[in-house]
Formats: C-alpha cells, sequence, structure tokens
C-alpha cells in the first residue's frame, strides 16, 4: 500500500481526478451530439474545445466561467436539432458537470432554467406527458444539483482554508528555529529543518521511518516512552528534559514538549524541542562552584551537609553506621608563614589527592574549611575506621613537593561514629570537631575517637562539681617543698603547693584540677584560700620560733586580672601581721601578653613590698626586653630545661645563659625540678642561686616541714 500511494501514477490520479470526472461527463454530452449532423460539427467542436478548456484550466476561476458560458450558449444553438429523447440525457448531464465544474448556488439553477425556457418552446408536436416529464425532471434535478453544487462548493472554501492553514502551519514549523519531530507507533514520520541540523542527519530521508528511541540516551529512554505513552493514551501535553544522540554519536541535552496530534489521519506524537546542552554545562558548572571547594576541587561544607543528611537517612534504614572524620593540619599557619600562602595552597591540594588517593569507592573527603578536612565514611566497624584513619595518618609520613622545597607536616585526626556519638549531622561533626582537639592535646599525629573524649567530658563535670563541693567542704590541703641555698644548703624559702584529695574523685593532681578551676573562674576563690592558708601556717611557724624564711605562693594569670589582687594581699599580709618581704609572688610568664596592664599590677604590688617571681621561665613569652622593665626579684628556671642537663649539650648551654642573664640584670636564680646530684653540681658550678626539687625534698606537709626548719644544721651538705 505504501508502494502504491507513493507512485507517480498514484499522485497524479488523486491530483488531476475531478478534472477525469468532468471530462467524462463531457464525453457523455457530445457522445449525444453526434446526431446534430454534419452541418453543426463546427459548434460540436467549439462546444467541445471550450468545455475540456473550462475542465483543465483550474487556477483561474474567470476564464473558467467565459469559457463555460460559450459553450453553454454554443450546446443550446445545437438543442433544437437533437432528438428529442437524447434532451433529457444532456439536460441532467450537463447540470452534473456544471455542478461540479463551477460548484454553487447559482451556475446550476441558471443552467436549468435555461432548459425549462427551452422545453418550454420546444416544438407543439411533442406530446405533452414528455413534456410534462421531462420538465419535472429538470426543476427536480436542478434543484438537486444546485443543492449539491452549493456544499460542494462549502467543501472547496473549507478546504482552501484548510489547504491555506495547513500550508501556513507547515511553512511555521518549516522555519521554526527549534527541532520537531513528529513519531508514529515509535517511527520517526516527520522532522523539521532544525530537527534535521540537531540530529545530525545530511536530509531528512536519513531520519525517516527510523525509530525514534534510537536518538535518546539509553538512560532517558525509559522515561520518555512512559510520557509518549501517556501523551497518546489521554491526548494530554508533557514536558521534559532529556539527553539525546546525533547520528555522530554526541550527546547533547534539550528540553522537549510532546504533543498529541494527528498524522495522516492516525495519532501520532508531535515532539517540540529546545537545545539546552550549553544551559546544562553552565548549571553544572554553577552547581559544581556552589558545591566544591575552587582551590583544591574536593566537595565543600554545604555538599558535606547534604551527603551527611543523606547518609544518615540510609544508615538509619538499614542499621548500619557511619564515621565521620575530622582532620586538622599540624603546624600549617607555620608552613604558611615560613613559605608563603602560594605554598600554603599548593600543600592543601596536594594534602587533597592524597586523602582522595587512600579512600575507597564508597568513601568521600570534604574540604571543611582552611586546613580542616572532613571524611565521610559509611557501612563500617569500628576496627575499619581504626584501619582507615591509620592509612591517612601514613599519607603524611612521606613530605610534600612545593616547587623545590620539601615539607613535612602530619594530621591529628577526630571520630565520631553514627549512631553512639550523635543522630544529626551537626552534632556528628561537632563531636568529631572536639575528638580532634583531644589528638592535639594528646601530642598531633594520631587520632582519636569522641567516646574518650566524651569521657574526658565526664570527667570534667565531675571534677569541676567537685572544686565547688572541695570549697565548700574545705577539702584542700596545703603541702611545703623547701628551696635551698645551693651555696650553703641552708633552708631560704618554702613554696606553698595546693593538694585534693576528694572522698569521690580520690587523689586529684594541681596538672588536672588547676586548669578546669581557670577555665570555670574558681580558680581566684581557690587562690584566695591558698593565700590565706598559707599565711596563716606561716604565723604559726613564726611564733613557733623557726627561722623566718620566704613563703612561696603560686598567682595564676585569672587571679593577676582580678582588681582586687593588691587589696587581697595587703589585707592578708595586715591580718596575719606578715613582713610584706617574706612573701613572694610566682606568677607565670604569660602575664607579658598584656604588658601595659600587667606592668600596672606588678608596680602596685612592688609597692606593697611582696617579693615577685617569673615561673617556668624560658617556656612562654619570654622577652629579654621586656624583662629588664618588669620590678621582678627572682626567675625560675623551667623544670624541662633542668632535666636534660648533663644528657643536652644545647640546654646547658641555654641554662647558661639564663643563670649569666639573671645574675647581670640582678635577679636571683631558682633552679626548680631538680632530682639528681649531677643537676645540683651543674648549678653550682654556673653560680645558680636557689634550688628546689624532689633530690632535696619532696612536697612536704605543715607539720613535717616545720619539723625540717627546726633543724639547726644545713639541710642539704653542698
Amino acid at each position: 500500500m505504501r508502494q502504491l500511494r507513493s507512485s507517480p501514477v498514484y499522485r497524479h490520479i488523486i491530483r488531476n481526478g475531478k478534472a477525469y470526472l468532468l471530462t467524462l461527463l463531457v464525453l457523455t454530452i457530445v457522445n449525444n451530439l453526434f446526431s446534430v449532423g454534419q452541418d453543426h460539427m463546427i459548434k460540436v467542436f467549439v462546444f467541445l474545445t471550450t468545455i475540456l478548456s473550462a475542465v483543465f484550466l483550474r487556477k483561474s476561476v474567470v476564464l473558467q466561467h467565459i469559457l463555460a458560458s460559450i459553450a453553454y450558449i454554443t450546446l443550446f444553438t445545437l438543442l433544437h436539432n437533437i432528438d428529442y429523447f437524447k434532451l433529457p440525457s444532456i439536460m441532467y448531464t450537463l447540470l452534473l458537470l456544471y455542478a461540479f465544474l463551477l460548484p454553487g448556488l447559482w451556475v446550476p439553477t441558471i443552467v436549468g432554467a435555461g432548459f425549462l425556457l427551452f422545453l418550454l418552446t420546444y416544438s407543439s408536436t411533442v406530446q405533452f406527458d414528455y413534456l410534462r416529464a421531462n420538465l419535472v425532471g429538470v426543476v427536480f434535478n436542478t434543484v438537486v444539483y444546485a443543492a449539491l453544487s452549493y456544499f460542494f462548493r462549502q467543501m472547496i472554501i473549507e478546504r482552501d482554508r484548510l489547504k491555506e492553514s495547513e500550508n501556513r502551519y507547515r511553512s511555521l514549523i518549516e522555519i521554526c528555529p527549534e527541532p520537531i519531530v513528529v513519531q508514529q507507533k515509535g517511527k520517526l514520520v516527520y522532522a523539521n529543518p532544525a530537527a534535521v541540523q540537531s540530529l545530525g542527519a545530511e536530509d531528512v530521508n536519513k531520519l525517516l521511518g527510523r525509530s525514534a528511541l534510537r536518538f535518546l540516551h539509553p538512560e532517558s529512554r525509559k522515561n520518555a516512552l512512559e510520557h509518549v505513552n501517556e501523551v497518546l493514551e489521554k491526548g494530554a501535553s508533557a514536558r521534559m528534559e532529556q539527553r539525546y544522540v546525533r547520528l555522530d554519536g554526541q550527546v547533547r541535552s534539550c528540553e522537549l514538549v510532546l504533543v498529541a496530534t494527528n498524522y495522516g489521519g492516525k495519532p501520532a506524537c508531535m515532539s517540540i524541542g529546545k537545545d539546552i546542552t550549553e544551559r546544562k554545562k553552565a548549571e553544572e558548572k554553577i552547581n559544581h562552584m556552589a558545591y566544591h571547594d575552587t582551590l583544591t576541587g574536593l566537595p565543600n561544607r554545604s555538599y558535606l551537609n547534604e551527603c551527611l543528611y543523606m547518609a544518615i537517612e540510609r544508615a538509619g534504614q538499614t542499621g548500619s553506621q557511619l564515621a565521620v572524620l575530622f582532620l586538622d593540619l599540624d603546624r600549617f599557619k607555620n608552613i604558611n608563614d615560613t613559605v608563603g600562602h602560594i605554598y600554603g595552597d599548593l600543600l592543601l591540594r596536594q594534602v587533597a589527592e592524597r586523602l582522595q588517593a587512600c579512600l575507597g569507592p564508597s568513601d568521600t573527603v570534604f574540604r571543611h574549611s582552611g586546613d580542616e578536612f572532613v571524611i565521610l565514611l559509611e557501612g563500617v566497624t569500628e576496627d575499619g575506621v581504626r584501619v582507615q584513619a591509620q592509612t591517612v595518618l601514613d599519607q603524611f609520613k612521606q613530605p610534600f613537593q612545593l616547587h623545590g622545597h620539601e615539607v613535612y607536616t602530619t594530621t591529628s585526626i577526630g571520630i565520631s561514629i553514627y549512631p553512639q556519638d550523635g543522630m544529626d549531622r551537626d552534632v556528628l561533626i561537632k563531636h568529631a570537631d572536639m575528638a580532634m582537639y583531644l589528638s592535639k592535646e594528646n601530642g598531633k599525629n594520631n587520632y582519636q575517637f569522641y567516646r574518650v573524649h566524651n569521657n574526658r567530658l565526664a570527667r570534667k563535670l565531675k571534677l569541676e562539681n567537685g572544686l565547688r563541693r572541695a570549697l565548700e567542704k574545705q577539702l584542700f590541703t596545703l603541702h611545703y617543698q623547701p628551696q635551698i641555698n645551693l651555696a650553703s644548703g641552708e633552708i631560704v624559702g618554702m613554696e606553698a603547693l595546693i593538694r585534693w584529695m576528694d572522698p569521690e574523685l580520690g587523689v586529684v593532681t594541681p596538672g588536672e584540677f588547676i586548669p578546669i578551676a581557670e577555665e570555670t573562674g574558681l580558680i581566684v576563690p581557690i587562690g584566695k584560700w591558698v593565700l590565706h592558708t598559707a599565711c596563716h601556717q606561716y604565723k604559726q611557724w613564726r611564733e613557733a620560733g623557726l627561722p623566718e624564711i620566704r613563703l612561696a605562693v603560686n598567682i595564676s594569670v585569672r587571679q593577676f586580672q582580678d582588681k582586687q589582687l593588691v587589696s587581697t594581699i595587703q589585707s592578708v599580709l595586715e591580718e596575719f601581721d606578715m613582713n610584706p618581704d617574706h612573701l613572694e609572688l610566682e606568677i607565670t610568664e604569660s602575664i607579658m601578653q598584656n604588658l601595659d596592664q600587667s606592668l600596672v599590677i606588678l608596680t602596685a604590688l612592688k609597692k606593697v613590698g611582696v617579693k615577685l617571681s617569673i615561673d617556668d621561665f624560658g617556656t612562654g613569652y619570654s622577652s629579654l626586653f621586656l624583662l629588664d622593665k618588669l620590678p621582678i626579684d627572682h626567675i625560675k628556671i623551667d623544670r624541662t630545661f633542668i632535666e636534660e642537663i648533663t644528657f643536652n649539650a644545647n640546654t646547658e648551654a641555654i641554662v647558661r645563659t639564663i643563670i649569666d642573664m639573671g645574675r647581670h640584670l640582678k635577679f636571683q636564680l631558682i633552679g626548680e625540678g631538680i632530682e639528681h646530684e649531677r643537676q645540683i653540681h651543674f648549678l653550682q658550678e654556673h653560680q645558680c642561686t636557689i634550688g628546689q626539687g624532689f633530690f632535696i625534698s619532696p612536697p612536704l606537709s605543715s607539720e613535717k616541714a616545720g619539723e625540717l626548719l627546726s633543724r639547726k644544721q644545713p639541710f642539704v651538705q653542698v
């Protein structure tokens, strides 16, 4: 059937069928005219020529009317020469001919009226019955063919309108810049020039008859087929985005609008497309910029929040665990300050590459901020997390190559696990961050789980509550550690050291509770208690007739910031009638952070008359320029230096320098943390004034310290 429709003969008949029908009617009329005789053949020829010309000259309606009128008049000049019994055939055929040739209401009416007039003027020899029958027939057929001609005319008008509309519609589709294709039963049956170009075809014949699915990306076919079926079944429209494949294999993106239509009288689906490849690329670029770090290319914090949220949902549904590893580079600021930010950025990029290289396909690393990274591990066990964390640490064993510079760095890792350490993303990240700081405190270059940090927090909370209880119930005690003159061996001072024995927590060392006391502000009332208790004990020793020595009490930075410090010390001195010269306040080097304020307070204390000592000298904020400006009396060499005497030549040189500097600045030097005889000899050899440590004596209770003071001979033979 398709071959028949494509045949030129078939298309010619369809286009000229009406002309052939009219020609047949003409020949029927002419066949009835052959009986007019040889004398009238010219008129028959004129009729035949004009009427056939009118049949085939379809482009000019006016010319058709002129030729048809000539044929009509010519025919009427021949009617008197035609057998009466042939007239009905000629009349009816002519009516039908003009109904199809010149469709309308008036032309067949005029033709019929002409025949009626002719019949009425015909020879009276014709029987009335024949005449009446022909008159009735002409009237009846005139009415029928006039109506037929009218309706046919309306059909032609409607057809012309439809054809004009179709031509206009086709023209719009043909010149439309958007690709338009029509598919029927899964095959392409139409494609406009824009579609031909978009699909990479040379001409439309390369597309027609092909499967529509061939031009869709395999991942898009199922979705597209569902939309097409829905459009055809419901007669509606649909909009979607799909990826399509050109004939040359290039994959592009398009936005499609599917519309139900008819093509060739059968249901079809028309697709109107718009290429959005460049827009999608721009969207992907913007999306990548929004969710990825520009420096390292890693997913950023925003993407971490979304991924972690979805990972928690998956873990909740499957009952599995996930782990959040929070990484911070150790000493990154030093690297940045030393080699510059350009090298720092390069280091971050290389770190990102190493982290990605050591992760599994289902693991993701994110850049959180600065030198902080986060790794998300799904479906893991605690042992698996340990292995992965150690793998990450191992990535930092080799140096980083930064434009010819070899740079070493390590990382500290904090780990939180869902659901034990948190049920939502913010809590998990926060706990991993807290565990990372525990890793930093434990010496860096290691990993710590949050639950360890959590236990530490619980301990810290107990200690904080215990400190308040200890203050209320007087659970603190003071011990005293002797300070001796290294030249004579005599005791010249006692340092008051706080001790805490709690009935619930047991023995709590100062190193554990002092930082908490400073953090919570409890160090201020505790410091007042220490000062008051120590001065009260000193009064008792003095009343017992024991030698007058110097009493050393530690003052924390938090106490030093207390505006009531000077007045508190004055009131304590007055309360126990204590010579200010016998009270020494030991202050850490950190007071130099705010030198202006510290200098005011130190000057005020110096006016009171107390002695001032810098504790742990050499480990913090020491500055020789500032040291000369401070009104201090003693410098205590930190125990970390004393420990390495006789083992480390560099440390020995540092200690010698501190002693020489102190002597030239008129300070007395105190070496603390002496635990071996060789350390005393070294300090004596280099003329350090005072010594303190376990080798001399451990901290003693007030009773034993009093017994020690009561001895007459030197405490240590030097």
